[in-house]
């Protein structure tokens, strides 16, 4: 452990360490931040644009155009009849231990029609590779004009995400305000618990279908079931295959199937726990 925001003595913080912080707080990836003009692009002319003042984090490496200022990309000429496409990047570029970053313009192949984009250096700062490129804009020209240019990159507003949590957070205590109220009209009902002992039809190889709501009171609610039989519990499997009676449980009654071979009824006494609410009229 290395402390970072702490007097040592020495120059100690390395800018791995503030990257990695800058991205535990906007992002892994890289975004164009939502300050002054969010490094708005303006095209001058055909061979003109110029970037205004923001912020970016670039894989967590924060860089910045001053407030009240602005970069000048030149673009190279069109020409008569093609289209292209010209990519704006910021440029992050590490030579022995310096680094830093640019605003540069990659130029793309012209085209009769439907122009690529140009492709741009991919990879990852904390690994140490250099350059690392973000797309920034794309400049679409159309002869000897640029005929617009599309933002590729997102803008990250921190202070933005914080107001549409608190707006989410305040439909969260409206909702749970209404539950409330809508709890605060229910009676709690305690749960009652009554054993009962269940014919089997045993001696007999037919079905029996027992109702456990006739062992309850008129104004009982069923809310579940525990069934044994001897000394066997529902729903029993034996030697890995279901046995020849079984039960449903947490149902409003049980069918106890024996159509193999019938069980003597002394034996085979079926007991069940009901548990109930008593529901007010």
């Amino acid at each position: 452990m290395e402390i970072i925001t702490g007097y040592k003595g020495e120059p100690h913080v390395k800018s791995a360490q503030d990257r990695a912080a800058h991205q535990a707080i906007v992002g892994e990836g890289s975004y164009i931040l939502e300050v002054g003009n969010n490094l708005s692009a303006e095209v001058v002319s055909a061979n003109e644009i110029r970037i205004h003042d923001g912020v970016l984090s670039q894989q967590g490496c924060f860089g910045a155009i001053e407030t009240g200022t602005y970069d000048t990309l030149a673009i190279a000429n069109g020409s008569q009849g093609m289209q292209r496409k010209d990519l704006i990047v910021c440029r992050y570029t590490k030579v022995g231990k310096v680094e830093s970053q640019e605003l540069v313009v990659i130029q793309g192949t012209p085209s009769a029609s439907n122009p690529a984009v140009p492709a741009s250096n991919t990879g990852t700062i904390a690994s140490g590779d250099s350059p690392v490129d973000f797309p920034l804009y794309v400049v679409n020209i159309s002869g000897i004009s640029v005929a617009g240019v599309d933002r590729l990159a997102e803008i990250r507003g921190l202070a933005g995400k914080f107001d549409d949590i608190e707006e989410r957070l305040d439909g969260v205590d409206a909702s749970i305000s209404a539950i409330q109220t809508a709890m605060g009209a229910v009676k709690m009902k305690a749960v009652i618990r009554q054993d009962v002992t269940l014919p089997t039809g045993g001696g007999s190889t037919s079905q029996t279908v027992v109702s456990f709501e006739n062992y309850l009171p008129s104004n009982a609610q069923l809310v579940g079931v525990d069934v044994t039989m001897g000394d066997f519990h529902f729903p029993y499997v034996r030697d890995g295959r279901p046995a020849t009676w079984v039960s449903k449980k947490w149902e409003k009654s049980i069918r106890i199937d024996n159509t193999t071979s019938a069980w003597p009824a002394d034996q085979y006494i079926m007991y069940a726990t009901l548990f109930y609410t008593e529901v007010t009229p």
